[in-house]
This record gives structure tokens, sequence and C-alpha cells, in this order.
């Protein structure tokens, strides 16, 4: 996940903070030391309530999220800030392509 958003094309042309938002009692082990990395837990047992504790803290004008077991196209991030920047909005949602893995 993380390796996937380091590798997007516009990676180097922004300012990328990672927030690792976790449930209340879960831990986790990282060594990323490359990155802005900071590590919030939450106050209950559900992707909402990670999320909302992440969200309290931002101070940025974009957030993006995306879960552990997810991966970015290469070219995600240009294309989302190109979308802010020639287009009127304040919202932008993506779907997802399901890829099973195992085979």
């Amino acid at each position: 996940m993380i390796n996937s958003v380091k590798q997007n094309s516009a990676f180097n042309s922004v300012d990328v903070r990672f927030l690792i938002c976790l449930d209340r009692d879960s831990s986790i082990s990282l060594d990323y030391r490359d990155i802005n990395l900071t590590i919030v837990n939450s106050d209950g047992h559900s992707q909402a309530k990670a999320l909302n504790a992440g969200l309290k803290i931002v101070k940025s004008d974009f957030v993006a999220i995306i879960e552990d077991d997810d991966q970015w196209n290469t070219d995600f991030l240009k294309l989302v800030l190109s979308a802010f920047e020639t287009q009127q909005i304040d919202f932008i949602s993506s779907n997802q392509l399901e890829i099973d893995m195992k085979r």
C-alpha cells in the first residue's frame, strides 16, 4: 500500500504525509523512515472511527484515502490533482478494480 503511493508519478511533486489510522487496541510495526508517517489510534473498533481519528488531525488541503490491502494506479495522484486544478470541484471519489492476486 505505502509502496504504491511512493511509486506514484506525482509523489515527488506534492507534500505527501501518511496517517496510519488504527482501531482501538490495535498495533502496527512499520519501518518507513523515508516518509512522513504518523500513527493515529481511534477510540473505537470500526473503519469509520479510525478514519475520523485521522481526519481530526489533518492540516492539509487534500486528503486521499487508501486501505491496507489497496494499491493506487501509478498516475492516481496526477489525475486527481489535475482534476482539482482544472475543474471547480471540492470532492473526488474513485472506484476500485478488484484483482484476484491468488491466481
